[in-house]
């Protein structure tokens, strides 16, 4: 614990790191007749977008010791990711034919983003 309190900014960031990487990874595989397609986040749309912009607002404002206002725009993309992965199946159009699911790119999104907005609240060693 000793260490995460000396280190809340470092992590914060690793956090956000974690997150705009993970934005290219894979977020959903569909699978339909034996052919798979994967996704990432950011082929989806803009939501992958405003995710990364919000990573990178959250990471300057932990560079600029403003570390609880950084939790902000890491709430606002933990809840874009959150929508985005409840609604996933959406990618399938409804039919039973295909099969959707989550791949890792969306649950390291979504542990970049605890670790953001959970580590600024953790008390520091002055």
């Amino acid at each position: 614990m000793d260490f995460i309190k000396k280190n809340r900014m470092w992590i914060t960031l690793g956090g956000l790191a974690l997150v705009i990487i993970a934005c290219f990874m894979p977020f959903a595989k569909v699978s339909v007749f034996g052919y798979s397609q994967s996704i990432n986040y950011i082929d989806g749309g803009r939501d992958g977008i405003i995710v990364i912009i919000a990573a990178i607002v959250a990471g300057v404002l932990v560079f600029l010791k403003k570390e609880k206002f950084s939790v902000i725009p890491s709430g606002i993309a933990a809840l874009v990711t959150i929508y985005d992965i409840i609604n996933v199946s959406k990618v399938s159009g409804g039919t039973s034919l295909a099969g959707v699911s989550v791949s890792i790119g969306a649950i390291l999104i979504l542990v970049g983003l605890i670790v953001a907005i959970v580590v600024p609240f953790i008390p520091q060693d002055k």
